[in-house]
């Protein structure tokens, strides 16, 4: 069995009876890691490298078939980027923020994420140089 069919039966007892304990520990990490987006608590309490994978398994397998019918959304994560993590800002005024506070691309892409209009209005002097006076700031 693959990854996700194992995650998929982890749903579903019948389908979980399938599953043989090599599959089990095989795919244990991955799994509590899935189960750490519902769960991260409970989850946190299995990252134990002597605990018998296959019977933990077991346990969120009973736990989870009492409260959800199928996987939830929150299992199935996307890893793609979205449209919202791309910048709204033009490269130029990025780059000169970069330099400036001497930060990295993640952390500017962390201020426009949770601090975009306070990012916004400090940008818009340096947006307006740019384009009303064809200043060039790299």
């Amino acid at each position: 069995m693959e990854l996700f069919d194992v995650v998929n039966a982890l749903f579903d007892r019948k389908k979980w009876s399938s599953v043989i304990d090599k599959d089990k520990e095989k795919f244990y990490f991955m799994i509590n890691r899935f189960i750490s987006i519902g769960y991260p608590i409970e989850a946190n309490k299995f990252n134990n490298v002597n605990c018998n994978k296959a019977r933990t398994l077991d346990y969120w397998n009973i736990i989870l078939t009492n409260k959800h019918s199928k996987a939830p959304n929150w299992v199935f994560t996307s890893a793609n980027k979205s449209e919202a993590a791309k910048s709204k800002f033009s490269k130029e005024i990025v780059n000169y923020y970069l330099k400036k506070y001497r930060i990295t691309q993640e952390d500017f892409t962390f201020l426009e994420l949770n601090f975009f209009e306070e990012l916004k209005i400090e940008l818009k002097p340096i947006e307006t140089l740019i384009k009303e006076n064809g200043v060039e700031i790299l």
